[in-house]
């Protein structure tokens, strides 16, 4: 068994490795969750599984559950992994999920990378987020890149920079600038503990 998660997720090949994103020297680090903890991680976007299995590896003792429109056909499925066809964005496909699931202490968006399906994604699946749980989202390098954009005005990077800002205001600046943003936002604001930004993805912290 590899001794880190990033030599782990080389040997299965997933560009969150060093030997493209560099993503998890540093999940590794901030995720901060015991290799034998029990709980249940939510990938969405599977592509060719790679990821799926090696955090099937590496949290034996957790139920790691990847959704995608479309699966791959893998030789093997571990006993902790188990794969969905769907738009988990779906209010019909989520609420099937989530009568099949625990609530996730990890979700990691690794979908479409459109910035409307990133922001679509927080907002849908933040509240079955459990308490003390981690939300990252991927490829965030497109929010500066053309054709990614949807119906957004504002990128993903964008959107999650201005919610890191705001989690330094005063109580006084947060009511002044409430009036310009939806609910669901305002209850984001105060759900979440901290926001780490790496190269290319952020970990959002929820109380």
């Amino acid at each position: 068994m590899p001794k880190s998660l990033d030599a782990l997720g080389i040997r299965w090949k997933t560009d969150k490795a060093s030997t493209d994103h560099n993503y998890l020297v540093h999940y590794e680090y901030f995720l901060g969750i015991p290799r034998d903890a029990d709980f249940t991680l939510l990938e969405i976007g599977v592509f060719r599984g790679s990821s799926a299995r090696m955090w099937s590896e590496w949290f034996e003792n957790a139920q790691i559950v990847g959704v995608d429109l479309k699966l791959p056909k893998l030789k093997v499925t571990p006993n902790n992994l188990r794969l969905f066809t769907g738009d988990i964005t779906s209010p019909k496909t989520l609420a099937g999920l989530q009568k099949k699931i625990q609530a996730p202490l990890v979700i990691l968006d690794d979908a479409s990378h459109k910035w409307d399906d990133q922001i679509l994604g927080l907002q849908t699946l933040w509240p079955w987020l459990s308490s003390g749980g981690r939300y990252i989202v991927e490829d965030l390098h497109t929010s500066y890149m053309t054709g990614f954009s949807g119906t957004q005005v504002f990128s993903c990077a964008n959107f999650l920079s201005d919610i890191a800002s705001r989690l330094q205001m005063t109580e006084e600046a947060k009511h002044a600038s409430s009036s310009t943003s939806p609910p669901w936002v305002l209850t984001l604001i105060e759900e979440i503990s901290a926001i780490t930004f790496l190269r290319g993805s952020a970990i959002i912290f929820k109380k």
